[in-house]
């Protein structure tokens, strides 16, 4: 039989695993409940869904730099990518969105700001944003921040499809670009839209929630993925005035969240980096030596 002691030392992974499993239960009894109220309720949703697109207020992307800091290639970058949010629709001023409140945090008390840039535009789904990544030349940036889901949501799309753009996204920021930490921005609650009538509303507020819960889980399975929260309560003023984008509470709060996370990420790959200048300049054979001693005579 299984030694007690066995099961007392497997404890921890396997009620981990047990949470694992009964979130995956969860989530796909939410998910087959969608299914079936977009089965009752899909033409009513079909109609409010083309209303919406002709009468929703469109504010435009704001002015503002989207690149910036040290104009060394080689100092620890940090990139911005996604949707309309990450373009910071819904305040004036490109520096008052997430990014710009997250960049005047990591340069407080005298601190240089990291060489940044920003690839975003308004509509992008998770796949449009992997092929905008994917078709910038080749960079080098330590961490990346992410704001994608919402037109996933509204473009039909379950938990799944959008968890494996995702890791294509996750994929081609490593692979071209050299990204060693990423930070994906959860889905906000579209529950709280006021711009969205019900119960198209109501819909897409279960899925967004729904993409939250798969986030996690991906996330929690994987070293170099962060899930940053979107900051609760989620009251009215934090909305922009069309009802659908963050205003400016939203984005300070998620760049005082993100802040010690970017940083840690920024000083743990400028460490690694002069580690590796280092031993470059030791050079190889001078490293064999130095584990080598020689025997006393």
């Amino acid at each position: 039989g299984l030694h007690p002691g066995c099961v007392w030392r497997n404890l921890p992974a396997m009620a981990s695993e047990a949470r694992s499993v009964a979130g995956r239960v969860a989530h796909g009894a939410v998910e087959a409940g969608l299914e079936v109220s977009k089965l009752g309720l899909g033409p009513l949703m079909i109609l409010q869904g083309r209303r919406l697109r002709g009468s929703i207020l469109r504010l435009p992307e704001p002015p503002g730099e989207r690149a910036g800091g040290p104009e060394r290639s080689d100092s620890p970058g940090l990139l911005f990518v996604g949707d309309s949010a990450m373009a910071a629709v819904g305040v004036a001023q490109l520096g008052e969105g997430f990014a710009g409140q997250l960049l005047t945090r990591l340069s407080a008390g005298g601190e240089a700001a990291p060489r940044w840039e920003m690839w975003a535009q308004s509509g992008l789904r998770t796949q449009q944003v992997a092929q905008l990544v994917g078709a910038r030349l080749p960079g080098r940036f330590e961490v990346a921040i992410t704001s994608v889901g919402v037109n996933d949501v509204t473009s039909g799309k379950g938990p799944g499809i959008w968890m494996r753009r995702c890791e294509a996204l996750r994929r081609v920021l490593r692979e071209r670009h050299g990204v060693k930490q990423v930070l994906m921005i959860a889905v906000p609650p579209m529950h709280r839209f006021p711009a969205l009538p019900q119960p198209l509303r109501g819909f897409m507020g279960a899925r967004a929630l729904s993409y939250n819960a798969a986030l996690r889980r991906w996330c929690a399975e994987r070293e170099d993925v962060h899930c940053l929260e979107i900051p609760r309560p989620y009251t009215p003023e934090m909305i922009a005035e069309d009802g659908f984008h963050p205003a400016g509470p939203v984005c300070e709060a998620l760049a005082e969240r993100a802040a010690p996370l970017v940083r840690r990420g920024l000083v743990r790959a400028a460490v690694s980096e002069q580690v590796d200048l280092e031993q470059a300049a030791v050079g190889p054979s001078a490293r064999g030596c130095s584990r080598q001693q020689p025997e006393e005579a």
